[in-house]
């Protein structure tokens, strides 16, 4: 049963500063100059059926805010400063309906943080009935990343289990930030600019229309079974289902705009060193893919060329992308007209032992602008299934389009896994449904000054659970 409790994270006594990691830094500026707050907070509705222990659930969230310092950092000017954290609060609340935990849940996630006073870390819990809660958890994206929330999560269920969990950090983010600035400034770092530089050589930078802060969404869960012939392909021809998932990618693009090397963007989690692995806070980096698909390749071939070129650019990924738009004269530039995210959904790692969880969505066709690009995929691993969501500037494509080019994209899924043999010449994606793509021509597009919130949600809604 869940239990009134306000208890406070263990720290260590003593406040220690530093500096942050590149991408820190950007989350940071974005901050300072954005109006719209919640387009920095990563926000979780989180569905809890069953015998919930509120007090054992505290003392994880404190045990686990106590471990990790970037849970209990505040800003001063450019530094970090590692503090004792923010007291956490799971009294329930009790709430009549879903309809009230939305409504509460779509406020929270629009309020921000004061990073110059305030831990980047929310939760409150919401009452239902006695064995149904909602659990509302919020974290500026200065505190977390993907690869961030899933280690949360992993460690909060070992601790509400009362388990132990792995050994103490080696190093923290401000240690992993004083050591991508002393990476910056050794040999390796040049050597990675001129990989960069000679693999950008062909690219030339442009200026997109104005920044489009909303951002349409579209969503659909892929088919089950196309699904499972992705994972036993996969497994056949020794590539992940990331490098699948990128190959069908880059064929859409080069079929709509009739170019064999589109240049398209992702993000790397971007954890080079051991201790980094364990370590949370905000380290992505964004990273440019492209592959030469001239001479009508089969779809096998397509898989081998853009596996062999995405490895080699994940060999890539430590130079900071700010670094690297800076010194190609490119500041002020930042992402491909089209993207592609892959992810588990990291709310799956929450186990409450006794209790079903469950991740909720609140709905909504809008979201704030990532970026100006025309077109982005997200994909995300929700327990065995995937879902894909498109999202495309409000305006940019019509809504039947961009269901259309989905529809295309799981088209050359089905293509890659059962008729590989054909040739990428014989492959329509979209039929008499194309969509104009003189936008797409390669280039480099401006960030907007907004950043994603929803793309982090699973599919499903509040009146689903």
């Amino acid at each position: 049963m869940a239990s009134p409790v306000r208890l406070r994270a263990r720290g260590s006594g003593t406040e220690r500063r530093g500096p942050l990691t590149a991408a820190q830094a950007e989350l940071l500026a974005l901050d300072r100059r954005t109006s719209r707050p919640r387009v920095c907070n990563l926000s979780y509705a989180v569905g809890i059926e069953g015998p919930l222990d509120g007090t054992a659930l505290a003392d994880a969230f404190a045990s686990v805010v106590g471990r990790h310092e970037p849970l209990r950092t505040t800003y001063d000017g450019d530094d970090a400063v590692v503090g004792e954290g923010d007291p956490i609060d799971l009294t329930p609340r009790p709430v009549q309906d879903l309809e009230e935990a939305a409504a509460l849940a779509e406020a929270e996630r629009e309020t921000g943080f004061d990073l110059s006073r305030q831990g980047p870390l929310r939760a409150s819990l919401l009452r239902l009935a006695e064995e149904r809660h909602v659990l509302l958890l919020t974290l500026h994206h200065i505190a977390a990343d993907g690869w961030t929330l899933r280690l949360l999560s992993e460690e909060l269920s070992r601790r509400y289990a009362g388990e132990a969990v792995r050994a103490e950090l080696d190093g923290d983010c401000i240690d992993h930030a004083r050591w991508q600035r002393e990476w910056l400034e050794s040999p390796a770092a040049e050597r990675e600019l001129k990989w960069w530089r000679e693999r950008l050589a062909s690219v030339s930078p442009r200026l997109a229309a104005e920044p489009r802060v909303e951002m349409r969404r579209q969503v659909v869960v892929l088919p089950d079974a196309l699904t499972a012939e992705l994972r036993r392909f996969g497994r056949e021809a020794v590539v992940s289902v990331f490098a699948l998932l990128v190959t069908a990618f880059e064929v859409l693009v080069a079929r709509w705009t009739e170019i064999d090397e589109p240049l398209i963007g992702t993000l790397a989690a971007n954890r080079p060193t051991p201790q980094s692995a364990r370590i949370l806070g905000a380290h992505y980096n964004p990273l440019f893919l492209s592959t030469d698909l001239a001479g009508d390749p089969t779809l096998a071939e397509c898989v081998l060329r853009v596996g062999e070129s995405t490895l080699r650019a994940l060999d890539h990924q430590t130079l900071p992308y700010a670094r690297l738009v800076d010194e190609l004269g490119w500041d002020g530039m930042r992402v491909p007209a089209a993207m592609l995210l892959l992810d588990r959904y990291p709310i799956e790692e929450l186990r409450l032992a006794g209790c079903r969880v469950e991740g909720l969505n609140l709905p909504g066709p809008s979201i704030p602008a990532a970026t100006t690009a025309d077109l982005s995929f997200f994909v995300r691993e929700v327990g065995d299934r995937l879902t894909l969501s498109a999202f495309y500037p409000d305006g940019a494509l019509e809504d039947d389009l961009a269901v259309a080019l989905m529809g295309g994209y799981a088209g050359i899924l089905d293509a890659m896994t059962a008729t590989p043999e054909l040739a990428l010449g014989e492959v329509d994606p979209f039929g008499e449904a194309r969509p104009a793509a003189e936008s797409l021509r390669p280039g480099l597009y401006e960030l907007s000054t907004v950043a994603p919130a929803e793309a982090l949600s699973p599919v499903g809604r509040f009146d689903d659970w």
